[in-house]
């Protein structure tokens, strides 16, 4: 089994689509193979009061709410294919971790070959039972997991990850790719 390397993009575009199409270039001059970056509608993930993180206070306006600051680093569908076509421009595969049932039908829809599941969401039976059902597509996504997902609940048939990242908190893990 070959290590494929996976560069997180997530929402380090900043909300910005020239950065984020230079994000993928610079995934791929690293040599990555794929570029992982989030989907969600922002209504359907935070409440419009929700505050902010410590972390998010410190290193974006504090007098915002999570809401607004994540609904200005929402990727639009338009956004997706400009950053699908991208990709293929330079020879990189895009995938994305979708965090509500709107947003993996999204993902779907987009033909991808691959969708991760946010690690924040393994206990969520909606996106995981949507992951099992949708097994049986043309397009046949690869489904990347965390490790503790129940195997009941979708494991099976998927691709573990643990990737080496550095979170808010400077908690470093460990980097291994697993295929079940």
């Amino acid at each position: 089994m070959r290590t494929l390397i996976i560069a997180e993009a997530g929402v380090n575009h900043n909300g910005d689509l020239d950065k984020a199409c230079k994000l993928v270039e610079v995934a791929a001059e690293a040599g990555a193979d794929w570029v992982k970056f989030q989907t969600y509608r922002s209504s359907n993930v935070v409440t419009r009061k929700a505050k902010k993180a410590d972390y998010q206070t410190q290193t974006t306006d504090a007098s915002e709410t999570q809401f607004e600051m994540i609904s200005r680093l929402e990727l639009s569908i338009d956004d997706h294919r400009v950053l699908m076509k991208v990709c293929k421009a330079n020879s990189i595969n895009f995938f994305s971790s979708g965090f509500d049932l709107e947003s993996i039908d999204l993902l779907l829809s987009l033909g991808l070959t691959c969708i991760k599941i946010p690690s924040g969401e393994i206990t969520s039976i909606d996106i995981l039972e949507k992951n099992r059902t949708h097994r049986g597509l043309t397009t046949n996504p690869t489904i990347l997991v965390p490790s503790d997902i129940p195997e009941e609940l979708g494991r099976r048939q998927t691709t573990q990850i643990s990737p080496t990242v550095q979170n808010p908190r400077g908690t470093q893990v460990s980097k291994q790719i697993q295929q079940y």
